[in-house]
C-alpha cells in the first residue's frame, strides 16, 4: 500500500530567514506509522540559477537516513528512496520506525530564492526486521610490515558529488596500483555500508573516512568509528529541531574525531568559496593539511608556502596530498592516482596508516615518483616526521634518495626559506647528502625538499622555475633542534 505523507511547495529563501527556515536550512516533519517498509522523497525544482541543495532525513530514532550532497539543479526532478534493504545513493537502508521523522534542506549554494515540490510517499506491508550486519571493513589487515604505503586521502563517489559508483572508484584504485584508499564523500556515511559489502579483501585496503563541507572550509575526518552530524554553519534552530545536546561545530567535530581514534586534515586551504575560513578554529586541533590540490591547478603553488606559515607558527601538521577526485577515470587533474601520498607504516592496516600519517612519516608524489629523506647527527638518524637533536659541536647532515624521477630541480627549504638548488640530469637513482647548518643551542627550524620536473633544455640557472604540472615530488619536514653539549 502506498501512501501520501508529505506533499508542499516549498519556497526556499536564499541567505534569509523565514517561516519553516533558517538561513541556511529549511525544516520539516511527517509522520510515519507502523508497517512502512520503504520511503520515497520526490523534489521537482524550479530555480532561476543554478543550485546545489543537500537533502538530510532523519528518523525518529536521531539516524541520519539521508545525507545527500545531490547534484546541481536548475528544473529537474531529484529522487530518493530510504528503505528497509534497499536504497538509492546517499541513502542508509535499515528499520523503518514509526513515529515523527524530520528533514531538512541546507540552502548550500543558491544565489537566489528557489522553488520546489516535495512529495513524500511511504509504502506499507510486512517488516523484514533483518539484524544489521556490523560494518568492519576498515578493521582489516592486508599486509604486515614497515614499509612506504601509497595511497589517495581525497576521492567522492556517488553516494555524494561523485559521478560514479563506489565499485568503479575502488577498480580504479586496483588499476592504479593503490595500496590504501579513502572514500571521502561529503557529509554522509552512506558509502560505509556499500564499501562493507563490496570490499573483498584484497587491495586497495579502505579507509572509514568523510568530508565535513561547510561554507566557509572543508574536513576529511579519517578512522571514524560512527558518523557525526556534519552540519556546522548557522545550525542554532536546527540543533534544538534536531534536539541535540550540542551544536556542531568543526572544533567539535575535530575532538570528536580523536575521541574516536582518527585523524582531522584541513582540505585545499587556500581555494575559493571551499577554501578554510574558520580563524575560530584551534589549528592545533588538526592532524594534516593538503598542501599540494591538483583540482587548483595554478593555485596549488601557493600551498606549500601556505604550509611554512603553519610550520612558523609551531603547528606540526602532516602534508598530504589531494586529487579530491570526483570521476577516476577522466583525464584531467581530478584523475585518481596522479596525486598520491606515501606513508612509511608497520602495516597495510587502518591503524598503521593513522599513526604513520600522525607521526609525519609521509610524503606527496605525482607521476609515481619516490623518495627517501632522513636527516643524521652521530649515531641518531630520523625520518620525515621525526625531530633530529644537534648538539652546539655536532655535525649534522640531510640526506635525499630520488626513485623513479626524471631530470628535474631539488630544492630544499630551511625554515621557509630556499637553502639549496640541486639540478638534476638523469633518471638514474640518486642519493645527495647536503650539511645542516648550525645554529645556536635552543633554536629550532625544520628542513623540507620539493623536487620538479624539467623538460627540454634546463632554463637559464638564475630563474629555477616551477609549475603545478611539473611538481612530482613534496616531502615532510624534518624538525631540527638545536642543544648545548658535545658532538652527539
Amino acid at each position: 500500500m502506498i501512501t501520501t505523507l508529505l506533499q508542499q511547495n516549498i519556497s526556499l529563501f536564499s541567505g534569509k530567514a523565514g517561516p519553516s527556515q533558517a538561513a541556511c536550512f529549511w525544516m520539516g516533519s511527517f509522520q510515519v506509522k507502523e508497517g512502512c517498509i520503504g520511503l520515497t522523497l520526490t523534489a521537482r525544482f524550479d530555480c532561476g540559477q543554478a543550485a546545489q541543495l543537500p537533502f538530510c532525513l532523519f528518523d525518529p530514532e536521531g539516524k541520519a537516513r539521508l545525507m545527500k550532497a545531490g547534484q546541481t539543479v536548475t528544473n529537474e526532478t531529484v529522487i530518493y528512496k530510504v528503505g528497509e534493504t534497499e536504497s538509492s545513493s546517499g541513502c542508509l537502508s535499515g528499520p523503518m520506525p514509526a513515529g515523527v521523522w524530520k528533514m531538512l534542506i541546507y540552502k548550500r549554494r543558491m544565489k537566489q530564492d528557489a522553488r520546489l515540490t516535495l512529495t513524500v510517499l511511504a509504502e506499507y506491508g510486512q517488516p523484514i526486521r533483518r539484524a544489521e550486519k556490523p560494518i568492519d571493513f576498515d578493521t582489516r589487515c592486508l599486509e604486515k610490515g614497515s614499509r612506504w604505503y601509497q595511497g589517495e586521502l581525497h576521492t567522492h563517489s556517488q553516494e555524494s558529488t561523485g559521478q560514479t559508483p563506489v565499485a568503479d572508484v575502488i577498480a580504479a584504485a586496483r588499476a592504479c596500483g593503490l595500496d590504501y584508499l579513502a572514500l571521502t564523500d561529503h557529509f554522509t556515511a552512506a558509502h560505509w555500508p556499500v564499501l562493507d559489502r563490496q570490499y573483498d579483501g584484497q587491495k586497495p585496503l579502505l579507509l572509514r573516512s568523510m568530508e565535513v563541507s561547510g561554507d566557509r572550509g572543508h574536513m576529511n575526518l579519517h578512522g571514524l568509528s560512527s558518523w557525526m552530524l556534519p552540519l556546522v554553519d548557522d545550525n542554532r534552530e536546527i540543533t534544538e529541531f534536531l534536539g541535540l545536546t550540542e551544536r556542531p561545530t568543526m572544533q567539535r567535530l575535530a575532538e570528536h574525531t580523536h575521541a574516536q581514534g582518527g585523524l582531522v586534515c584541513i582540505n585545499h586551504p587556500l581555494s575559493g568559496e571551499v577554501g578554510w575560513r574558520y580563524p575560530e578554529f584551534d589549528l592545533r586541533q588538526a592532524d594534516l593539511v593538503e598542501i599540494w590540490c591538483m583540482a587548483e591547478r595554478d593555485a596549488t603553488l601557493a600551498y606549500p608556502a601556505f604550509y611554512d606559515m603553519l610550520l612558523a607558527k609551531g603547528l606540526r601538521l602532516t602534508a598530504v596530498g589531494s586529487s579530491d577526485s570526483h570521476h577516476p577515470t577522466k583525464p584531467g587533474p581530478w584523475q585518481l592516482g596522479q596525486v598520491r601520498t606515501f606513508i612509511y607504516a608497520e602495516a597495510l592496516s587502518q591503524q598503521a596508516l593513522l599513526d604513520g600519517l600522525k607521526a609525519g612519516h609521509a610524503y606527496i608524489s605525482v607521476s609515481g615518483c619516490e623518495m627517501e629523506m632522513t636527516a643524521a647527527c652521530g649515531d641518531t638518524s630520523v625520518m620525515m616526521g621525526d625531530e633530529l637533536a644537534v648538539p652546539e659541536n655536532g655535525a649534522a647532515a640531510l640526506t635525499v634518495t630520488l626513485n623513479r624521477h626524471p631530470k628535474g630541480n631539488l630544492y630544499l627549504y630551511r625554515d621557509g626559506l630556499l637553502e639549496h638548488c640541486q639540478y638534476i640530469s638523469d633518471e638514474s637513482p640518486i642519493t645527495l647528502t647536503f650539511p645542516v647548518r648550525p645554529a645556536p643551542p635552543g633554536s629550532v627550524g625544520y628542513l623540507r625538499a620539493e623536487f620538479y620536473e624539467i623538460e627540454g633544455e634546463r632554463p637559464y640557472y638564475g630563474y629555477s622555475w616551477r609549475s603545478w604540472q611539473t611538481l612530482r615530488l613534496l616531502s615532510n619536514p624534518i624538525y631540527l633542534r638545536f642543544v648545548e653539549g658535545g658532538r652527539a
